[in-house]
């Protein structure tokens, strides 16, 4: 079976600390969100924040070498 191409070291960490940033900046807008209910741009931008760090924690994961 063909291994898959690995990604570099550099590259999956910084998927991980892009993934956190984004993770806590969807926190950051969902706070500010809860606190005028009208703001919409401020849940679409949580989401999509929540989104972005989901996608480049789990590429960070699922990159990660197991020897």
């Amino acid at each position: 079976m063909a291994q898959a191409k690995q990604m570099s070291r550099g590259l999956r960490w910084f998927l991980f600390v892009v993934g956190v940033g984004a993770l806590i900046a969807s926190g950051i807008y969902l706070g500010r969100a809860i606190g005028e209910p009208t703001d919409v741009p401020g849940l679409m931008r949580a989401l999509m924040f929540v989104l972005i760090g989901l996608f480049c924690v789990l590429m960070y994961g699922e990159n990660r070498r197991l020897n």
